[in-house]
């Protein structure tokens, strides 16, 4: 049998092993969580990937403006990303307000049910008959672009 001594040495240098594999790896976690918050600054976003391309198209063949600082963010509990487009003067003569779940959606402009407008359901637009965006850009300028006379 080994002395007290020996067996006593033998756990420090199990548990100086054991502290330096877990300082290691605790480095190793912390360095992907550094790389993964980096990651998730990259998402995808809908608005971004899908809405600003089609918007910008839709303002290059109409000759009409989007703003400056146009940020495609979304509001409400629907989620929505309405979209203005403006004429030379600054006017704004149009929009499409684009919601996405399993695919993007356009708002028709009609009602689906009536509702007070400061309710829970008129306020996030939940009373806004959706349809499925069209897929050419001369189809979403026909069919979805608000424009206003």
């Amino acid at each position: 049998m080994k002395t007290t001594s020996e067996l006593l040495g033998e756990y420090e240098m199990t548990i100086l092993a054991y502290t330096k594999e877990k300082e290691r790896l605790e480095k190793r976690i912390e360095n992907a969580q550094k790389r993964l918050a980096k990651h998730e600054r990259t998402y995808p976003h809908w608005t971004d990937t899908l809405v600003k391309p089609i918007c910008e198209e839709i303002a290059k063949r109409e000759n009409l403006i989007l703003d400056k600082d146009e940020r495609y963010l979304t509001f409400g509990c629907r989620a929505c990303c309405p979209i203005f487009f403006h004429n030379e003067k600054g006017e704004c003569v149009g929009g499409i307000t684009f919601t996405y779940r399993d695919t993007l959606y356009y708002d028709t402009g009609k009602k689906l049910y009536q509702c007070s407008s400061t309710s829970l359901a008129g306020l996030n637009g939940f009373d806004n008959e959706e349809k499925p965006l069209p897929n050419t850009i001369e189809e979403i300028i026909e069919k979805c672009l608000y424009k206003r006379g």
